[in-house]
């Protein structure tokens, strides 16, 4: 596939499972992981998920991707917001019956989300 040269190289890299045989080489092809994708745009370096365990479809995607950028997508490129602290804290844990959540852990998610306002913490991995 010809690429135009504005266009970043994109790359497929593995993350391995804790116990997969082939763990420290994120170029195999051979295993069952996951895929992802990786590039560079003006300094800033991109990755998603191509959502897949195969190898030929992380090529398609890697190739839809390719299509988005040279049709001049921008939002190909655009990362997605990391949730907030108070997006966590407002959708409360995960859980399959939301309606259980106790006041005591209402109050302490609620105090968790002062403690980071205060303390400059704007993004959460709970998303």
């Amino acid at each position: 596939m010809n690429v135009p040269p504005n266009i970043p190289v994109i790359t497929i890299f593995v993350r391995h499972a804790k116990d997969c045989k082939y763990q420290g080489d994120e170029t195999c092809k051979r295993c069952d992981c996951r895929k992802h994708l990786r590039w560079t745009a003006n300094g800033v370096q991109y990755r998603r998920s191509a959502k897949t365990r195969t190898w030929a479809e992380a090529e398609r995607q890697k190739r839809h991707l390719i299509e988005q950028l040279s049709a001049g997508n921008a939002a190909a490129v655009t990362p997605s917001a990391a949730p907030t602290i108070t997006h966590s804290v407002t959708r409360g844990p995960r859980s399959t019956r939301p309606a259980a959540r106790s006041e005591k852990r209402s109050n302490a998610f609620a105090n968790f989300s002062a403690f980071c306002t205060t303390t400059d913490t704007y993004t959460s991995c709970l998303g």
